[in-house]
């Protein structure tokens, strides 16, 4: 629970991203009433409901990276 709870994840997607020679993803994040919405030209939009949203970070020592736990 809370910050210990995204270290490990964290660790593994961003050496999955920095070893990736695919092009990054942009997702343009939207702070709303209801939760986030998240739009990106590959999936279109995605909505994230606030009540579904456990810890919701963004770690210096991953830069340009904002993460949230989602259940």
């Amino acid at each position: 629970r809370g910050e210990s709870c995204i270290e490990k994840p964290l660790a593994t997607l961003w050496r999955n991203y920095q070893q990736s020679t695919k092009p990054d993803v942009v997702m343009k994040l939207s702070v709303t009433n209801s939760g986030l919405k998240g739009f990106t030209k590959e999936h279109g939009l995605t909505e994230y409901w606030s009540h579904r949203i456990t810890y919701c970070a963004s770690p210096p020592h991953y830069p340009k990276l904002f993460c949230w736990v989602y259940r």
